[in-house]
């Protein structure tokens, strides 16, 4: 039973992260989500790592048109954000266990 609410709602999640994506894809937009997937802001992908070092967002995913890079995992992991979705993985040497990647072909 465990199991199924457990499945039931990671496909919850991907269906939320969809939608998102169908929303950013091909915009170069960057979507900052809040704990309940809900919006909190949307800035261009080229500032998204100055804006999650810069600003004191409650930031819990992030869902964005581009490549996932070392440089955004590390700031995500810093800043305990639990899910990155993009486009692709780019160069990518470590992930920490606590940010779950998810690319667009994913979904």
């Amino acid at each position: 039973e465990q199991l199924q609410v457990a499945k039931a709602k990671k496909e919850d999640v991907m269906a939320v992260f969809k939608k998102h994506k169908e929303e950013v894809e091909g915009k170069l937009i960057a979507r900052l989500l809040d704990k309940n997937f809900e919006v909190i802001k949307e800035v261009p992908v080229r500032d998204l790592v100055r804006t999650l070092k810069t600003e004191n967002t409650k930031t819990a995913s992030i869902v964005f048109d581009g490549v996932i890079t070392q440089r955004l995992i590390d700031v995500a992991a810093k800043k305990e954000i639990s899910y990155l979705v993009g486009v692709r993985l780019g160069n990518v040497v470590k992930i920490p266990t606590s940010v779950k990647i998810i690319t667009f072909d994913k979904l």
